[in-house]
């Protein structure tokens, strides 16, 4: 029997989840409607179309890991803080597996994915990129830093993404880039 309260929420989630493990052609209407227990009607009562599904999904994807991350690092005083806020922010929200993969995977043969994957990889090394300038780097060092950053995430990411990361993990990894690059508390 039909779930008749499957909020858009749950059709996002259901989405980034599908997406994650099977690109776009996992993000067919009547299997997540199975998979929700609902119908496709009650899909439809939230999107028009797919593709209308597809732009919000990430919209709402971004929403969820860029501008969540970047909010809670936003409110700390200290760049520092702003740092650590960071790191450890993958532990507070819900990080979908290999959506950036697929997009990644996706933008080499499609435009919007490509500029989708420009625009968010941008914002993130921009806001580290602004940290470090906030710390006294030079613009030109602190790019370069921000960049090193987000590869060093991604890379650590694709290495633990199976398993579950802890608070004391994120700080390990913290203290190890902080230490790698020279940065510590006293700046």
């Amino acid at each position: 029997m039909a779930k008749a309260n499957v909020t858009k929420k749950q059709w996002l989630m259901e989405g980034l989840k599908c997406f994650g493990k099977h690109g776009l052609k996992g993000l067919n209407v009547e299997a997540m409607a199975k998979k929700l227990g609902s119908s496709k009607a009650g899909f439809y009562c939230y999107f028009k179309s797919r593709d209308e599904y597809i732009d919000t999904l990430f919209n709402f994807w971004h929403e969820q890991e860029t501008d969540a991350a970047i909010a809670m690092a936003s409110i700390k005083a200290k760049p520092m803080d702003k740092l650590e806020a960071l790191f450890k922010a993958p532990v507070k929200i819900k990080i979908h597996r290999d959506v950036l993969f697929q997009i990644r995977n996706l933008a080499s043969s499609k435009k919007s994915f490509l500029k989708l994957l420009n625009n968010v990889e941008n914002q993130r090394i921009q806001f580290v990129s602004n940290i470090f300038e906030e710390l006294g780097f030079p613009k030109s060092k602190a790019i370069m830093m921000g960049e090193f950053i987000y590869c060093y995430y991604l890379g650590w990411y694709e290495r633990i993404k199976d398993k579950k990361i802890t608070q004391n993990e994120m700080l390990k990894q913290f203290q190890l880039v902080s230490s790698l690059l020279n940065i510590g508390r006293q700046m």
